[in-house]
């Protein structure tokens, strides 16, 4: 009984200090403790939570196209995919980071976190619950399969061929659209399916909003002077995320959608049109990443000791301490599950009761202590322009980040995982690069929020100037008969502009072969492709063998043999895949990788001097705001937007039972120009504010020269007067009127600076 009694907070002796007295068993564990949970710990853990977030957005950037071809969306519905944990967000991170001010910073970090990993698990659900569409299934059976033929691609005639047999031309029956219900189901987006990844991004959402409570949760701690470095680091590797989730897409979708499972029947040439990736793989090691260190970072304390603290042993007092502060949470917790709520005081044996209207008054102090801080930000119309400029860039972005893969797979025909790859390379250097080479002038410059201003500025500019070179860096059309050239095409150096009006993939020499509206295209020795072999009026089919290869290539083509028969009567034959063009994409590389640099080099400092602009109360708000327009005004509607473009470059989408899905086909051209217009003018409106913002940095420097004069003078005032006094103390001269001289310039000098420096809050 006795030793059990020391549990009770009436006790008369801590058990806290007991067991430092009985051989310093707790004061050990308390130095552990200390020991791990320290701020650099913190920046490692936060670091790489925060890297499974962006590694997640990076991923399915990178299979963006497999998820449309899974479940045949348009890029404008995939596109809300980057929509959702924005709007999210922006409905949440005004609240978060304001109240989240008050709260236990890591562990609302780690429950955020937490949302996180399990959003990324949910978005892996539909490969294990649904069977993909006939369109797509990767089953070598049914006329009509892939690529969305008539009736699905599930039955219709020759159930058991090949399928490079399902694409021939064959005029002896009519295939009739007569879809069951089941494909009917499962043509046209498939949203009974894809709801799972809009769930999993909407929980992500949460963990946007988390960024702003680290900063602050860093800027006060021992460890602050870091700042540049912690920043430096946490969004260097952060930013990496873009570029791992791209290496991980590129051994996802290496191999087919059905590993482990993979069948006799199964694609696995990722060049086959056909071809379905394992784009679910990469969403399992993301979680992982997430999930672990969030629960760490939840025993963090509330706020962080200094360093030197970690090695002191507890003494007697801080022990007390310690337990008087237990009994007192102890007392509250006994006191909420009193029905009466009374409330014992610290000082006093004195018994309240607690109003309702104690804590309404509380809630609408709290609320109105909001909008105070949201209208002193909005008056800084120094940070209000950078942001501006800042987020205009960020919409010229687009083609380059979330549509960087998607739009160079198109572009240069690469395949899924070689887009990745691409991507991935071209970013993930200059993101080091960037990072810690403006952290390094920062820090060695010693640029104060003015000069990190000019610097962003400068990047901007440059940045803009660059985005319009990109309408010139990409590739021409392949030839498509009925899509880009028409079918009486011959001349494969013909400058003739092809009218879009003018699309049409059925012609007299394949009309009465009835084609299946799949894409599994066939090329010529023109140099022509054809949306199938169908279309081309293919009869025949066989397969040479090419060193260890099985080549398919068709015959009896009578598009083809109709232009070009050669002098001794025989055919040619056509080979299976687009025809290979001599375009390259080092330009495009090259110039993606320039503006990388710096958007890269710029971040930093931006955001430095966002929160070094404004009052220190304020930091967390002007985070806040900054990540609210963000996702408000950019990374909500600028995934749609870009999206709209790329739908309306398609020539032709899959279609199956009377329902259209994803794009087959684009016209590069047409996309290249509308994706890059959109991005230069987003990037000259950018410039724009950047010099903008420039001119206010320069405007303010010029209103504060005056105070500057006079506190020096003031300064020299004081300085004078103090010699003076000294030397009239050796004289032995009164000093009360020197004295008086000097408490008039002191107060002159608070009077004005109370009045006319508010400096760091606008003008």
């Amino acid at each position: 009984m006795g030793s059990s009694s020391a549990l009770y907070p009436g006790e008369r002796t801590p058990l806290l200090e007991r067991e430092v007295k009985g051989g310093f068993v707790m004061a050990g564990k308390m130095n552990l403790y200390k020991t791990f949970f320290n701020t650099f710990t913190f920046v490692a853990m936060f670091t790489i939570s925060s890297l499974a977030l962006t590694t997640s957005s990076g991923y399915l950037s990178s299979v963006i196209s497999t998820v449309e071809q899974r479940f045949q969306l348009k890029s404008t519905e995939s596109s809300l995919l980057f929509t959702v944990d924005d709007a999210v967000s922006f409905s949440t991170v005004l609240f978060v980071t304001h109240f989240g001010n008050s709260a236990s910073k890591p562990k609302l970090i780690s429950f955020l976190f937490l949302l996180v990993a399990i959003g990324t698990v949910f978005q892996t659900m539909p490969h294990f619950l649904y069977e993909p569409p006939g369109s797509i299934q990767p089953s070598q059976g049914g006329r009509g399969g892939g690529g969305g033929g008539r009736g699905g691609g599930g039955g219709g005639k020759g159930g058991g061929t090949q399928l490079s047999d399902q694409f021939l031309c064959d005029n002896s029956s009519i295939v009739i659209d007569n879809c069951t219900s089941k494909e009917i189901m499962n043509s046209g987006a498939l949203w009974n399916q894809v709801w799972w990844l809009y769930l999993g991004k909407a929980l992500a959402g949460f963990g946007i909003s988390i960024n702003p409570l680290a900063i602050t949760y860093l800027d006060d701690s021992p460890a602050r002077s870091y700042l540049p470095i912690f920043i430096a680091i946490i969004y260097g590797f952060r930013s990496t995320g873009s570029s791992i989730g791209g290496f991980i897409a590129q051994q996802c979708l290496s191999v087919p959608a059905s590993w482990p499972l993979v069948t006799s029947d199964t694609v696995t040439n990722p060049n086959d049109p056909h071809y379905l990736g394992a784009w679910w793989l990469g969403f399992i090691p993301i979680s992982v990443m997430a999930f672990c260190p969030a629960l760490l970072l939840f025993f963090f304390p509330r706020v962080m000791s200094a360093s030197g603290d970690s090695n002191k042993t507890p003494d007697k007092s801080s022990m007390e301490s310690d337990t008087k502060t237990s009994r007192r949470r102890g007392r509250r917790r006994r006191e909420r599950e009193d029905p009466n709520k009374s409330i014992v005081s610290e000082d006093t044996n004195a018994i309240t009761t607690q109003e309702p209207s104690s804590r309404v008054r509380r809630i609408f102090s709290a609320i109105i202590g909001f909008f105070r801080a949201l209208f002193r930000v909005m008056r800084n119309w120094v940070v209000l322009s950078l942001i501006f400029a800042d987020h205009a860039l960020s919409f010229s972005s687009f083609p380059d980040g979330t549509f960087a893969a998607k739009y160079l797979q198109y572009e240069f025909h690469l395949s899924a995982a070689e887009a990745s790859a691409v991507r991935a390379w071209t970013k993930l250097p200059m993101i080091f690069v960037g990072y810690f080479f403006s952290a390094f002038i920062i820090m060695i410059g010693r640029l104060k929020p003015r000069g990190t201003i000019i610097m962003v500025a400068v990047c901007i500019v440059c940045a803009a100037l660059l985005t319009p070179a990109k309408l010139f860096a990409g590739c021409k059309n392949n030839p498509i008969a009925g899509l880009t050239v028409p079918y009486d095409y011959t001349d494969i150096e013909d400058k003739n502009v092809w009218n879009a009006d003018d699309r049409n993939l059925t012609a007299t020499c394949n009309a009465d072969c009835y084609c299946p509206s799949g894409y599994n295209p066939v090329c010529a020795p023109s140099g022509v492709t054809y949306v199938t072999a169908c279309h081309a009026g293919c009869t025949d089919t066989m397969v040479n063998t090419i060193g260890s290869k099985n080549v398919t290539v068709y015959s009896h083509c009578s598009c083809y043999d109709e232009l070009f028969v050669n002098s001794t009567g025989e055919r040619s034959t056509l080979s299976e895949g687009v025809c290979a063009t001599d375009c390259t994409w080092v330009y495009h590389f090259a110039l993606l990788m320039m503006t990388s640099l710096l958007r890269n080099i710029m971040y930093s400092p931006s955001l430095m001097s966002k929160v070094r602009f404004v009052d220190e109360q304020d930091r967390s708000m002007i985070q806040g705001l900054d990540k609210f327009i963000k996702r408000f005004l950019v990374t909500s509607p600028g995934p749609i937007v870009y999206g709209i473009l790329f739908d309306k470059s398609c020539m032709l989408f899959q279609t199956s039972c009377g329902k259209t899905g994803n794009c087959l086909v684009f016209d590069i051209e047409r996309l290249r120009k509308l994706l890059f217009g959109v991005a230069t003018a987003f990037a000259s409106v950018s410039a724009a504010g950047a010099v903008l913002t420039l001119f206010l940095v320069f405007l303010r420097m010029k209103r504060e020269r005056p105070l500057q004069a006079e506190t020096q003078a003031i300064s020299k005032n004081t300085n004078n007067s103090n010699s003076a006094r000294e030397t009239a103390l050796d004289s032995g001269e009164s000093p009360d009127i020197i004295e008086s001289d000097v408490s008039e310039a002191q107060q002159g000098y608070i009077n004005y600076g109370a009045i006319d420096e508010p400096a760091d809050t606008g003008f």
